[in-house]
């Protein structure tokens, strides 16, 4: 709102209440499209980031502190406004992606798991392990194994 029309509008109001009311209005008007300003800013931020893991998850060195090098961020900030608006933090978002991706890479390619392991980004087999169990409630050979059984 210009300051010229909420002047014209204040001399228009026939009673202080009326005057308070607007100011009201106006304070939440303000208060509204600051907070999708701030929306808008951190929905970028985690389209960035989401995007930031996806391009690069195949990298075993990925992690927190090096995706807020690339945005120019602290780590504690990046985590911190992620982990608030997805509800996952980062490491955990990334696990999820590779998972996704060594459970593509199990159902469509012919190729080792140990193979897999290293594509999507785990260099220790038993991290890897332990992560696919708990996601998926077997075991990458297990896995494969149902799989081809279906």
């Amino acid at each position: 709102m210009e300051l010229s029309t909420l002047s014209r509008q204040v001399l228009e109001q026939e009673t202080l209440q009326e005057t308070a009311e607007l100011f009201g209005r106006v304070c939440r008007d303000i208060h509204d499209q600051l907070d999708q300003t701030g929306s808008g800013k951190n929905a970028a931020l985690m389209d960035a980031i989401k995007e930031i893991i996806e391009m690069n998850y195949k990298e075993p060195n990925l992690s927190l502190q090096g995706i807020a090098a690339m945005l120019h961020m602290t780590p504690a900030y990046v985590g911190r406004m992620f982990k608030q608006s997805e509800e996952v933090s980062v490491s955990e978002y990334l696990n999820d992606i590779r998972l996704q991706h060594a459970q593509t890479y199990l159902e469509t390619k012919n190729i080792s798991i140990k193979q897999i392991m290293e594509l999507v980004g785990y260099v220790n087999e038993s991290t890897f392990f332990k992560l696919f169990k708990k996601a998926f409630g077997v075991t990458p050979k297990e896995y494969r194994l149902k799989r081809s059984l279906e």
